[in-house]
């Protein structure tokens, strides 16, 4: 299956890695987006499946940037309660205030306004595919 035009303009300016996994899961919905469907009983006529494939890609990327936000903000809190005033991880080491941490802050924060600035605050909100496609079929993004 080819990826929707507009997701792979969004991912081609991300890092490989990144690109390969966002990708790899939208292929990986592709393959399975008939049962997602059917379990949220939404037609494609109601949301076309590159609609579909294409804020899947985007919940998936706001899934990582949030989630590496997460897990450096709770890893510093946890640390910071043994009087440890940082970590280190995958070669790298951070702590409140580092470049690093407040990129990865700052990054959360211009994607999610990003988000919100185009009315798609839905992609923030939702925890599954069946759950996104819900919320594109509420919206009218159809096909």
């Amino acid at each position: 299956m080819a990826l929707p035009k507009a997701l792979k303009r969004v991912t081609s300016e991300l890092p490989y890695a990144l690109r390969h996994e966002i990708e790899g899961y939208v292929r990986t919905l592709d393959a399975a987006q008939r049962d997602i469907y059917a379990d949220a009983r939404v037609t494609t006529d109601q949301v076309a499946s590159e609609d579909f494939l294409f804020f899947a890609g985007v919940w998936r990327l706001w899934g990582q940037v949030d989630g590496q936000r997460w897990i450096v903000k709770n890893s510093l809190d946890l640390a910071a309660g043994y009087g440890a005033h940082g970590i280190s991880a995958g070669g790298y080491s951070y702590a409140r205030g580092s470049t690093d941490v407040v990129e990865i802050r700052e990054l959360h924060n211009r994607y999610r306004r990003w988000l919100e600035n185009r009315d798609l605050r839905f992609v923030v909100e939702v925890n599954s595919p069946r759950a996104l496609l819900e919320a594109l079929s509420e919206r009218g993004h159809g096909g």
